[in-house]
């Protein structure tokens, strides 16, 4: 059986999680618990380690261009815990769902851009290193996604969702997590505020804000960029990829040319 880089522990549970709740209305079937999306061997070689957060999958992962649900955008996927690793960390490499990650080349929208202005990237690019993307609250794909779904299905999701990503969290060791979700998810963290790296003030006079805390999950403590969000990460601001830089900075990140 083909080792697993991730503890078969933590995937053996991610699979069982989704075992239980796929009869659920709103979940995606067929579909598969995504604890992350990237290159995982690339992203552990690295001294300095980037993971960005989101609330759930999309149902788009699983949506071929017939309308029909199906396994395309993961090929390899066997439904066991070998493939389901190796299923993820290729996710980039095939047809990642380019409306919300962004295209390879494109430097404009979302995480992509805040990463790529660090020096990172969720694509294999010359002279930018690997990162990660994770889920929050659930690895299940729903119909609606997260902000649609009922109370009762959130909890019922959220109770072994989050419990598996903070497991994850604690597996991957980021020395920074950027998320772009409601502040109020901070909370579940036991964040620390430092400072504010980026305001925004709109012509409705809501703020928008880029800040640094230190998180604690368990034992683990790490840093997290939190970002002001909409319809997509970071949606607020222009300048993503100066954000990019002023966290960089922050880190001592070096910026290498890009090719």
């Amino acid at each position: 059986m083909m080792k697993t880089i991730l503890t078969r522990k933590l995937i053996d549970c991610a699979l069982r999680h989704y075992e239980n709740v796929k009869h659920l209305s709103d979940v995606i079937e067929p579909s598969l618990p995504i604890l992350f999306f990237g290159d995982i061997k690339s992203y552990f070689k690295q001294d300095f380690k980037v993971v960005t957060a989101a609330l759930n999958p999309s149902d788009k992962e699983f949506l071929n261009e017939k309308g029909e649900y199906s396994y395309h955008r993961f090929p390899k996927y066997s439904e066991n815990i070998s493939n389901l690793e190796e299923s993820l960390s290729d996710y980039f490499n095939l047809t990642p769902y380019t409306k919300w990650f962004g295209k390879k080349e494109d430097n404009s929208t979302g995480f992509k851009a805040v990463l790529n202005g660090m020096g990172y990237c969720f694509y294999k690019r010359n002279g930018y290193k690997s990162a990660l993307h994770t889920d929050f609250c659930s690895p299940i794909a729903t119909k609606p996604t997260w902000s649609g779904l009922d109370k009762s299905k959130k909890d019922l999701l959220f109770r072994d969702g989050y419990r598996l990503w903070s497991n994850l969290i604690k597996e991957l060791k980021p020395d920074l997590i950027i998320m772009s979700l409601k502040k109020s998810y901070l909370s579940l963290l036991n964040s620390k505020f430092i400072g504010t790296l980026e305001q925004k003030v709109a012509r409705n006079g809501i703020v928008y804000s880029v800040e640094n805390y230190k998180i604690t999950i368990d034992d683990f403590q790490t840093n997290l960029v939190w970002g002001s969000s909409q319809i997509t990460p970071f949606m607020p601001f222009s300048n993503k990829s100066e954000i990019g830089l002023k966290i960089a900075s922050l880190f001592s990140l070096p910026i290498k040319e890009k090719h």
